[in-house]
């Protein structure tokens, strides 16, 4: 298994997780993590990018996960097979 897996499967992870506990573990990895005045939106910054986001589904919590982690545009190069893991968790393969 490559680091590159062991971050993916770590990310699938965090986008099963349940809304009250993604900030805490977010935390525990060294994100620094805010909530909105709203008290809905989580603010997540990285080393390459700041985002935000409500409680929403896996697949787009993976998403902005490794967007935080290493940019927009190169999040799927970094982690091809991100998605892939997303949906076989999600479909309980």
């Amino acid at each position: 298994m490559t680091v590159i897996d062991l971050i993916e499967n770590r990310i699938v992870e965090l986008a099963f997780l349940s809304w009250s506990e993604l900030p805490s573990q977010l935390k525990r990895i060294g994100l620094k993590v805010s909530l909105e005045e709203d008290g809905e939106t989580l603010i997540v910054d990285g080393d390459n990018l700041r985002v935000g986001f409500s409680d929403v589904d896996p697949v787009t919590k993976a998403v902005l996960l490794a967007t935080v982690y290493c940019g927009s545009v190169r999040f799927s190069m970094f982690f091809p097979n991100l998605l892939k893991k997303v949906d076989r968790r999600w479909k309980g393969l």
